[in-house]
């Protein structure tokens, strides 16, 4: 499954994001990543193939992830379900301006 890489200078996690075209949380968790310069990839599960689509699923499934958009996985490890900017800035180490 191919993903979409977005530059940032703060590369010191790896970030992947399963996120759908419309839905605003989705947009909300990008532009957060973008504002604080954070480098990421994300897959549109909406824009994958079907095949793909049931992997990324049985992935989520598997890994007892809930299944609700956006999707953040951290360094493999840590795992956000939904918009949530505080467990982002936890996890990133990102300072609270």
């Amino acid at each position: 499954m191919n993903t979409i890489k977005v530059e940032g200078k703060n590369r010191n996690n790896h970030v992947l994001l399963f996120t759908l075209t419309l839905w605003k949380r989705c947009k909300m968790t990008k532009e957060y990543l973008i504002e604080n310069d954070i480098a990421f990839e994300y897959v549109d599960v909406v824009t994958v193939s079907e095949e793909d689509r049931r992997e990324i699923f049985d992935t989520l499934v598997s890994m007892t992830i809930p299944v609700g958009f956006p999707v953040s996985i951290i360094d493999d490890t840590v795992v956000i379900s939904g918009y949530h900017p505080d467990e982002l800035n936890d996890a990133l180490k990102i300072a609270n301006v």
